[in-house]
């Protein structure tokens, strides 16, 4: 009746039950300390002199704009200094399309004179790769979140619905509490203004993703490999794509639709 998924309902019953309220609560952790725009300026400070501590560039900030930072705070919005306890607190997400059939490109035959269009000689293709399934997913440093199957276009109200019912079960399930950060690319329905707006109500830092920049999100490492085991399983529909895809290292699944 109202649209949304029956795991929904479930918890807005539960909070009124428990609160005698279905608005949101309030989530504790450290309000972020810096603006965008000092964001920024930390950022042309470090471009500035490579050479510069963290220590040394948050007395410069307080010395000019009697701003206080924490030295963890000036490393932490430089991500090419960075350390490792710094990217294992990083949880990152993409959605792939998995296709049901794919052509790995140039294929090799060998062949009589004469037999160039012989059916013996052909491979059969699949225009589109005969359908296939998108999924939105997320992994930390101690593991793989929850698996979204998505279907339709992604929009704002759909994907906030994925980052409410997977990313956060997700971010509690590897309990990492307040001190996260969560990485995305630029796609629009991640930079519109009510996803940005649902990141503020709950406090969660995203990272900056720079435009038109080489891909380096590590999942993409996660993707090809699943692709790759997919296609020695060679399945013949949509249910075995799907139970390929489940089968093959990440257990929690979550679904737009029931299953």
């Amino acid at each position: 009746m109202v649209g949304c998924s029956q795991k929904s309902v479930a918890e807005i019953l539960k909070k009124h039950r428990l609160t005698g309220t279905v608005r949101d609560l309030a989530i504790p952790g450290r309000l972020r300390v810096t603006t965008k725009r000092q964001d920024n300026l930390l950022v042309r400070k470090c471009k500035k002199d490579r050479f510069k501590t963290a220590t040394q560039i948050k007395a410069e900030v307080l010395s000019e704009y009697s701003i206080k930072l924490s030295t963890s705070t000036v490393q932490r919005r430089s991500h090419k200094n960075w350390k490792t306890e710094e990217w294992a607190r990083v949880v990152f997400s993409d959605e792939s399309r998995f296709l049901l059939y794919t052509n790995d490109g140039r294929a090799y035959v060998r062949r009589m004179k004469g037999e160039e269009f012989s059916e013996r000689c052909l491979q059969k293709t699949c225009k589109f790769g005969g359908g296939g399934i998108m999924v939105c997913g997320c992994f930390c440093w101690s593991g793989v979140g929850l698996l979204w199957k998505v279907s339709g276009n992604l929009k704002t109200n759909s994907y906030i619905d994925i980052l409410e019912n997977a990313l956060i079960p997700s971010v509690d399930l590897h309990s990492l509490h307040s001190d996260w950060t969560f990485q995305q690319d630029n796609a629009p329905y991640h930079m519109s203004k009510g996803t940005k707006q649902w990141f503020g109500e709950q406090k969660i830092e995203v990272m900056n993703w720079p435009a038109q920049s080489p891909d380096l999100n590590p999942i993409e490492n996660l993707w090809d490999h699943i692709s790759l085991r997919i296609q020695e399983k060679s399945p013949s529909n949509h249910s075995e794509l799907w139970n390929a895809i489940l089968r093959l290292g990440i257990a929690s699944t979550l679904t737009d639709s029931i299953l």
